[in-house]
């Protein structure tokens, strides 16, 4: 399940999501908030109309800049089976939503994930996903999802990221 946030910046969206999991919630049937463990990564969308998460189950905030659409993405843990299970946020700009299996080729790298960067890995990614008869990708035009398991205090070359791309399993 994930926890989605319609802020207009990744910074604002963050702190949504964390205000969300912090206990800015409600239990469902309570008046009580719930603190909810933050889990990894935290998943970043640029394409905000279709959440691509490698779980079952995600909270998601979807995030606008005046560029492009975005979603970022907390995954949350697996104590919550289904969205019911989920407090509700007091934030209006949170969504929760249930996300179906995925399949995800994956590139990893340290250090900062500048958008550059996160370009650099993508494209390998892909030109290796090229020479491999085994799988496809499913949409070759779109957009990697960019996952972030560290903390922003993190020292850069202590950092991992991953870059993730839909795949699909080639019958042969």
């Amino acid at each position: 399940m994930g926890v989605k946030s319609t802020d207009r910046s990744q910074s604002n969206g963050f702190r949504s999501l964390a205000g969300y999991i912090f206990g800015g919630n409600k239990k469902r049937g309570s008046t009580s908030a719930e603190k909810i463990a933050m889990t990894g990564p935290v998943l970043i969308d640029p394409q905000a109309s279709s959440i691509k998460e490698p779980t079952s189950a995600t909270p998601e905030t979807q995030q606008t800049t005046d560029e492009s659409p975005m979603t970022m993405t907390f995954i949350m843990p697996s104590k919550y089976q289904c969205l019911d299970d989920l407090p509700i946020p007091n934030d209006s700009k949170i969504k929760l939503t249930q996300v179906s299996e995925r399949t995800f080729a994956a590139i990893t790298f340290s250090g900062t994930a500048s958008e550059a960067k996160c370009q650099e890995q993508e494209d390998k990614l892909k030109q290796e996903l090229k020479m491999d008869r085994d799988v496809k990708v499913i949409d070759p035009s779109a957009k990697g999802i960019a996952a972030f398991y560290n903390p922003p205090w993190t020292i850069p070359w202590y950092r991992t990221n991953e870059i993730l791309v839909p795949v699909e399993y080639v019958k042969q």
